[in-house]
């Protein structure tokens, strides 16, 4: 059986962000840290943008290419502001991942890059 959790994420235009094309996002919890919950085995990650106008970009979420099959694929809402991630958090270490999000119209972008740590019981 799998746990839900959630993550919740807000964006909002950095100063000048016309010229940068860029967003200030942030991320809740930013270091998900499973051993803190009542749980042990797998969970399943839930991503969901509280931000009005923002949406996640084609790669929303992205853990790296070394997380040893840890995360499952994504799953976007149709309107991508949610996400979901399946954990099998079988391995006690500490995953980075990257959020990349854009503007509904797509003309502002971000990222910010969170850690997932993986119980160790």
């Amino acid at each position: 059986m799998s746990i839900p959790i959630t993550v919740s994420i807000v964006a909002f235009p950095v100063p000048g962000a016309n010229t940068d094309k860029k967003i200030d996002t942030r991320v809740t919890p930013e270091i998900l840290n499973l051993p803190a919950l009542p749980f042990d085995g797998a969970t399943t990650i839930h991503f969901r943008i509280e931000s009005t106008g923002y949406k996640f970009q084609e790669i929303g979420i992205k853990f790296a290419d070394d997380a040893g099959g840890q995360f499952g694929p994504p799953w976007y809402s149709s309107d991508r502001r949610e996400a979901m991630v399946e954990n099998q958090n079988f391995s006690g270490l500490a995953y980075p991942y990257t959020v990349y999000v854009t503007t509904i119209d797509e003309q502002l972008t971000g990222m910010v890059d969170p850690v997932v740590q993986n119980d160790s019981r």
